[in-house]
């Protein structure tokens, strides 16, 4: 049991004994003592001592010290309990500004679980801006002509999945093994496939004469701060040549996400901007965000990537 911030509140993290998580509302109705604090973890419930109360799976089911079980908390579900799943080794909670139960499955990553491929390596970073900043830039399509030199080839907008299709090019390997950083990109052409299921599940996938899957995650953990996580992993049957291609791929991403990060902590948002036709579907991906949203609020059905 440990407390933990997300969707711009405080919550509660339990981890039963028989491994079940669960990301609950963290304080107790009797005086708002913090769950995360007092409480203890007996097998599968929660024991409350500060206040006396008893064991809780969700509901209370005894007050020891009172005679009879108080009728306001009797049989009613006490605890908010968040829709969680884990995948790629991580746990991923999902909240909604009226309750609405998830509309859509998380994507999970087969590479992750898979011992043909390495451990996740991650990069962190933590932005002044919004998830709903940062997953504009996925479709904003002069943002990867003009800023990456990645006309995207084709594109997908499904609500609430989004596919893309781009091609770059690493920096060759010199004779001496090192990669060329002349800033001449004319090594092996890379393809990128990103898919995005709604705001802050992403999977990108490179293939080339290497393959590599990143898991790009944006938690919403504050309402104007994000937490921006890059888990990359590498397949163990690639050669050293291919191996050092892929490295200088996650440094090429790190170097462009850091060069977003500028952009990113100055930038505003309107509500009217001026685009033309060849800005992508923004317009579209605005309209469907906005179900997201309570009035001026970000706790909405996002997903936010807890780490531990």
């Amino acid at each position: 049991m440990s407390p933990v911030e997300c969707f711009d509140r405080e919550r509660v993290l339990f981890h039963s004994e028989d491994c079940a998580v669960s990301v609950l509302y963290p304080y107790c109705r009797d005086f708002g003592t913090h769950h995360g604090q007092y409480d203890i973890t007996e097998s599968d419930s929660l024991s409350h001592p500060p206040g006396a109360w008893g064991k809780c799976r969700g509901y209370w089911e005894s007050v020891p010290c009172a005679m009879q079980m108080l009728p306001e908390v009797d049989s009613e579900q006490y605890l908010v309990k968040f829709p969680l799943v884990e995948f790629s080794h991580l746990f991923w909670a999902r909240s909604h500004s009226n309750g609405t139960k998830p509309s859509f499955e998380v994507d999970s990553t087969a590479e992750s679980s898979s011992v043909a491929w390495s451990p996740l390596e991650s990069c962190d970073w933590k932005i002044s801006t919004t998830i709903q900043k940062i997953s504009e830039n996925t479709v904003y399509k002069r943002h990867f002509m003009t800023a990456r030199g990645m006309p995207p080839r084709d594109s997908v907008f499904d609500c609430p999945y989004w596919i893309k299709e781009f091609d770059s090019q690493t920096h060759p390997i010199e004779e001496q093994g090192k990669v060329g950083l002349n800033g001449i990109n004319d090594g092996a052409v890379v393809h990128l496939v990103p898919e995005s299921v709604g705001l802050g599940n992403t999977l990108q996938c490179f293939s080339s004469t290497f393959d590599m899957p990143i898991v790009p995650n944006a938690a919403s953990i504050e309402n104007q701060n994000v937490p921006l996580r890059f888990n990359c992993s590498l397949s163990r049957e690639q050669s050293e040549n291919n191996s050092m291609m892929a490295s200088d791929t996650v440094q090429k991403i790190v170097r462009q996400v850091e060069q977003d990060i500028r952009t990113l902590d100055h930038k505003v948002y309107f509500e009217l901007p001026t685009l033309c036709d060849s800005d992508g579907l923004i317009a579209k991906y605005r309209k469907w965000s906005q179900q997201l949203y309570a009035y001026m609020l970000h706790e909405n059905r996002m997903l936010c990537q807890i780490n531990i």
